[in-house]
């Protein structure tokens, strides 16, 4: 498949919006799509952001079709949820006896702590 200006502008990029609220009360919309650095587009509302956004991006790619410059894809993975740690028996059995709960929860509170 060629990979020309329709084909990028055809795929499923993830998108953020942000409601931006300045110190004198203007309100306007920004959006992003994080994969594409730099592609940004601003709207009163956020229906204007998003119309903004597709000017933009037919303007990000084509200036880096036209440049030669690799543009990243979307990537679609799909995780499980399930992780497989090893550890020695050892520190597996002082675990599961200090901390009074199932090591499934164990690990995964001290993973949402950071």
């Amino acid at each position: 498949m060629k990979k020309d200006l329709n084909y990028y502008m055809n795929l499923n990029y993830s998108t953020e919006f942000k409601k931006i609220t300045e110190d004198d009360g203007e309100v306007y919309y920004r959006v992003t799509i994080p994969k594409l650095p730099g592609l940004i587009a601003y709207g009163d509302t956020l229906e204007e952001a998003v119309s903004e956004l597709d000017d933009a991006k037919t303007a990000w790619f084509s200036s880096c079709l036209r440049r030669n410059v690799k543009i990243p894809e979307p990537t679609n993975k799909n995780y499980s949820g399930k992780l497989l740690v090893r550890m020695p028996k050892s520190l597996h059995a002082q675990l599961a006896e200090e901390e009074n709960v199932s090591l499934n929860s164990f690990i995964v509170s001290k993973l949402a702590q950071g």
